[in-house]
């Protein structure tokens, strides 16, 4: 416990790397613009409650991470236009969870830290909410125009 502890007060203190990344990665992969309005802040339990919500684990020797991606139906107009069926959507935001955990990975701070994550394959979860107990982590709002994704990130040592 007391290692899990430790890396989510490395990640809280990274706040501003999670959101910089946030705004970096939607502003080139979805090529509008975008911003964090909020700060991230840590939570007890990353969010589900959302129409799609995609997961994403990586991992090395030493730790393992999951990202959490929240997306509602309404919200996603604004960031990718149109969706022509659901499978679309574990396309298109499964490959904006790659590019901004590379991005992560790139960023020397968060490298310094927790070394480079090996990235797993996407899932993508629209009927129903997928309960993630337990998993403690900093979470915040990526937003453009008037709507948003809600983007978690969990971390912990591996014992």
């Amino acid at each position: 416990m007391n290692c899990l502890s430790n890396a989510r007060l490395i990640v809280s203190e990274m706040s501003g790397i999670f959101s910089t990344t946030a705004i970096e990665c939607g502003e080139t992969f979805f090529s509008t613009d975008c911003e964090c309005r909020e700060e991230w802040v840590t939570v007890e339990r990353l969010s589900a409650n959302f129409s799609n919500v995609l997961t994403m684990g990586s991992a090395n020797s030493k730790y393992q991470s999951i990202l959490t991606l929240g997306v509602n139906l309404s919200d996603i107009e604004d960031f990718v236009g149109q969706i022509e069926d659901s499978d679309e959507i574990i396309d298109i935001f499964g490959e904006f969870s790659n590019v901004y955990c590379a991005m992560l990975n790139d960023n020397n701070e968060f490298n310094s830290h927790f070394g480079v994550m090996n990235q797993s394959v996407p899932v993508l979860y629209n009927s129903g909410v997928p309960f993630l107990p337990f998993i403690a982590g900093i979470e915040g709002k990526l937003c453009s125009q008037k709507s948003w994704i809600s983007i978690g990130y969990a971390i912990q040592k591996i014992d």
